[in-house]
């Protein structure tokens, strides 16, 4: 764990422990942000490590190593998911004159250690990624929208950062992106010919919503020697409302750590309630459906 974010860690426990509401919104605010930059990171990292695992030729220990790197990956960040909303929690028990459990010193204690762990894989497989040559492969590393609901006659904004993590250039790259019925691109965005070795691309569409319902944005991008990904996004257009919490949940109507995310965001931007918060909070942890 970098020290800067372990730090900030400590502070929100102190913040919370004497009741600093604000305070504690802030750091939360910063830990969240600091944990998507860090996260960006790790993911090439990630990738290169996936690629190099298909390699027939590789030890047994270096791929031991290796896939140790990508399972504490992913067990990491959802500690990191499930520490911010006790965090959430607690401060919204604090606003409530209420007293948090331990449910959040365990998080704390969880995410710290977790963290660790993935320090270490990432020195254990450093060497063997740096000593390797990738061949170029080209990856969505994310896809997002500024927010998932608008209203008819409003826009949003649809970023994607595209990247190849391998050593050489990627050639040929070619991008498309389509869009169900009831949304339109509004503003378009530049498109990349090739791109090197490491290099990445930030994509921005502004996406508008036309007509009320749950449309799908689907991108891809294909390369003459980088392979091909592809992913897809889901926007749903509505008549002005208040925020509900079916606006975090997926198709299927559950609330995943991506939701989550955006709740606390919109909650930090005071674009929903305490209580709406609250709501998904308790979704999320029950894994309910909801309709």
């Amino acid at each position: 764990m970098s020290e800067s974010i372990e730090n900030l860690i400590n502070e929100l426990e102190d913040a919370i422990s004497n009741r600093e509401v604000k305070r504690a919104r802030d750091l939360i605010s910063l830990i969240g942000s600091q944990y998507e930059q860090q996260s960006a990171e790790e993911q090439k990292r990630i990738r290169q490590a996936t690629i190099l695992r298909g390699d027939d030729t590789l030890v047994d220990d270096k791929e031991q190593r290796l896939g140790q790197l990508v399972t504490n990956s992913a067990i990491t960040e959802m500690k990191r998911g499930a520490f911010l909303i006790r965090a959430v929690s607690a401060v919204l028990e604090i606003e409530q004159d209420s007293t948090p459990d331990d449910s959040f010193g365990n998080a704390v204690s969880e995410v710290k250690e977790a963290d660790e762990n993935l320090k270490q894989n990432e020195q254990d497989s450093k060497s063997i990624i740096e000593e390797s040559t990738i061949p170029p492969s080209v990856e969505l590393v994310r896809l997002s929208l500024q927010t998932s609901t608008v209203q008819v006659g409003q826009s949003t904004q649809l970023e994607i950062i595209l990247t190849n993590v391998g050593d050489k250039p990627a050639d040929k790259v070619e991008s498309t992106l389509k869009l169900d019925g009831g949304v339109a691109v509004s503003e378009f965005a530049d498109q990349p010919n090739s791109l090197d070795g490491g290099e990445e691309k930030q994509l921005v569409y502004e996406i508008e919503g036309i007509e009320t319902g749950e449309y799908r944005a689907r991108f891809e991008a294909t390369s003459e020697n980088g392979g091909s990904d592809i992913d897809s996004i889901t926007l749903t257009v509505e008549q002005d409302r208040d925020p509900v919490v079916e606006d975090y949940a997926t198709e299927n109507g559950l609330v995943t750590v991506n939701g989550l995310r955006e709740a606390i965001a919109d909650w930090r931007n005071t674009d929903i309630t305490d209580e709406l918060l609250s709501q998904v909070t308790t979704v999320w942890i029950e894994q309910k459906e909801v309709d």
